[in-house]
């Protein structure tokens, strides 16, 4: 499919689906929620930074509640063009939005107008292939490799006519594995544009390379590439919901076009306090000073257990704990006041570690060293 079939669904459509009850079971994309417990217990389940937001976040939030009364516009722009100037884009380029899942909603309403299928991996977010099938659309998804890496050949393997987008999550989540850039590159060079490609970076700030590898860069070569970020992980800011797409600007004019927010769906709060973080560069470095200090905590612990783990580049850490029962594992996390979330896979079972506090992890292990020491 071409750039022009891309760019070619009209606004009017796409908004009636928006209007449409979805597909299926409401609840079947609010089972996370068992992961937000009251204060007070150790909370590893949702990926949050135990840090944030940022002493300059928090400034601005303060100060942007005396603008309250007004619309968020002029705080908007401004945070675009930050946007934009911190990935060497044009504001055109921007589109923000409270959080990243309604920016994955659009995209699954995109896609089925399409009346076509969405291609992925079997291990990945789900958010937009569980929004895909309950407007209808078609799931594709191949194996993972062994590592738990995207396996890129066999996604390109499996492109046909029945496929209309590429989701692609970088570092992925759960696993916390990451693709190197080139591959990306490599990948997007042999695919568009007859196969658009939606690039997840949740959690890109994490990687060590990020500064000096930005995926935003690609989107000079391949204007079909769409790369969503958020405000939610790094820059602590889960619960203020803010995230923001980068795209070709008539992607993005067709995002703002269906925003069912007008364009003023994010709070001047949000949209100041993200303003600020960008600027944060000491809070940012912090974070991921400390999020190396508890990953290697975690993982000194998970080969005490002799746990199987993945190699993350993100702020968690997925393991194999088939050997262990799962109701077994949930009452022993219940008892030591830890919140975490195991699950079952293709008869095997994982369990997905947010990083937290060094000290957090240290208590992590302290109260659970029994259990998995003697299960």
């Amino acid at each position: 499919m071409k750039r022009r079939a891309l760019l070619r669904t009209g606004a009017t459509s796409l908004m009636g689906l928006a209007a449409a009850p979805l597909i299926g079971k409401t609840n079947a994309i609010t089972d996370w929620t068992d992961c937000c417990p009251p204060e007070g217990e150790i909370r590893l389940c949702c990926n949050e930074n135990p840090y944030g937001p940022s002493p300059l976040a928090r400034q601005a939030i303060q100060e942007s509640l005396l603008r309250g009364n007004r619309y968020p516009q002029a705080s908007l722009k401004a945070l675009k063009q930050a946007i934009a100037d911190a990935n060497g884009l044009s504001s055109e380029q921007v589109f923000v939005a409270p959080g990243s899942v309604s920016i994955l909603r659009l995209a699954a309403w995109w896609l089925a107008r399409q009346q076509k299928a969405v291609l992925s991996s079997e291990y990945t977010f789900q958010w937009l292939l569980r929004f895909a099938r309950q407007l209808g659309s078609e799931v594709i998804t191949v194996p993972a490799m062994e590592s738990m890496h995207f396996d890129l050949s066999a996604i390109k393997n499996r492109l046909d006519k029945d496929v209309v987008l590429v989701y692609l999550y970088n570092p992925n989540n759960p696993t916390g594995t990451s693709l190197p850039l080139t591959e990306i590159h490599q990948f997007c060079r042999s695919v568009t544009p007859d196969y658009p490609v939606f690039l997840d970076e949740a959690y890109v700030e994490y990687l060590p390379d990020f500064k000096t590898h930005n995926a935003a860069a690609l989107l000079a070569d391949y204007p079909q590439l769409m790369i969503s970020r958020t405000f939610s992980k790094i820059y602590g800011m889960a619960g203020m919901r803010i995230g923001y797409l980068l795209a070709a600007p008539e992607i993005v004019a067709e995002m703002e076009s269906l925003d069912i927010g007008f364009n003023i769906s994010v709070s001047n709060v949000s949209a100041e306090a993200a303003l600020a973080s960008l600027s944060d560069e000491a809070f940012l470095r912090n974070s991921l000073v400390n999020n190396e200090k508890s990953r290697a905590i975690l993982q000194e612990q998970l080969n005490s257990w002799d746990i199987p783990h993945y190699n993350s580049t993100a702020n968690f850490v997925y393991a194999d704990v088939s050997r262990y029962g799962v109701d077994d594992m949930k009452a022993a996390f219940a008892e030591k006041e830890i919140v975490l979330n195991p699950h079952t896979i293709k008869n095997k079972n994982y369990i997905r570690i947010s990083l937290g506090r060094p000290s957090e992890m240290e208590a992590l292990g302290q109260r659970l060293n029994q259990f998995f020491t003697n299960y």
